[in-house]
């Protein structure tokens, strides 16, 4: 069951904590929204999806840009910013109607940095032995960090917001700008993160959790935000439900 909303895209304002450097660690690399991260030089094979012909393998696509330290506005690159990952699974969030903000994670109704509530879920649940079938989400988030803590995460809601900008535009629905950048995710060997379908979008998991002011019965009044791209609108969803997903991280 969706509690469904709509509103414009809301702007994400999280610090950055990392530096992208080049390989001889003395120039930063500059990165473009739209390029592949870490080499945005990467050459796939067009005949040949996530064959690489030259450079380094890409491990997501770059979404945002931190325009406040070292962005180059003539150029529209910065040596800081965020990248979605190329892969896609479709997983329940949790258990349903679980207060995880009474339980003790922080960051977990934050809207603007997923980072918090992902670490502090992983470790507070990582060692229950049911972990990966309570919370299927995290789990395939900590076994892709290598079972410990790491730098992917599960963006937060302004965080899908502004993937959402990425691919489609602010103001209007561009979806020849959609189909651009998944043509690229897949040319990677990445999976599409739209629809093939017209007329269908995905809606995907954000680590964002709510509470609504009309409780359901099977959920207490707790829910957990998802976002479907390709449109201005915010569900609020039982944490039981399959919904995409997609980690982050920052450079």
């Amino acid at each position: 069951m969706k509690i469904r909303f709509y509103f414009l895209t809301l702007l994400s304002g999280a610090i950055m904590a990392t530096t992208g450097c080049s390989k001889d660690n003395t120039e930063p690399i500059r990165y473009k929204l739209g390029d592949y991260w870490p080499d945005p030089q990467v050459v796939y094979d067009p005949d040949w999806p996530g064959t690489v012909s030259s450079g380094t393998g890409a491990q997501g696509i770059v979404f945002w840009l931190d325009e406040t330290e070292g962005y180059d506005a003539a150029t529209g690159k910065g040596i800081h910013g965020k990248i979605i990952s190329l892969e896609q699974v479709f997983l329940p969030w949790g258990p349903e109607g679980q207060d995880e903000q009474a339980a003790g994670v922080q960051g977990i109704r934050s809207w603007e940095y997923g980072y918090t509530a992902t670490r502090n879920m992983i470790a507070k649940y990582c060692e229950n032995a049911n972990f990966a079938t309570e919370y299927p989400v995290f789990n395939w988030i900590y076994e892709k960090n290598g079972r410990r803590p790491g730098e992917l995460y599960l963006p937060a809601l302004n965080e899908m917001e502004e993937l959402n900008a990425f691919l489609y535009g602010r103001t209007n629905i561009d979806h020849d700008r959609g189909r651009q950048i998944n043509a690229a995710i897949l040319a990677a060997g990445g999976h599409s993160i739209i629809p093939t379908a017209e007329g269908y979008y995905y809606a995907f998991w954000t680590s964002t959790e709510v509470y609504t002011e009309d409780p359901d019965p099977a959920c207490g009044g707790i829910r957990k935000c998802s976002k479907a791209l390709a449109t201005y609108e915010i569900c609020l969803d039982l944490s039981s439900m399959c919904n995409n997903v997609r980690y982050c991280r920052t450079f």
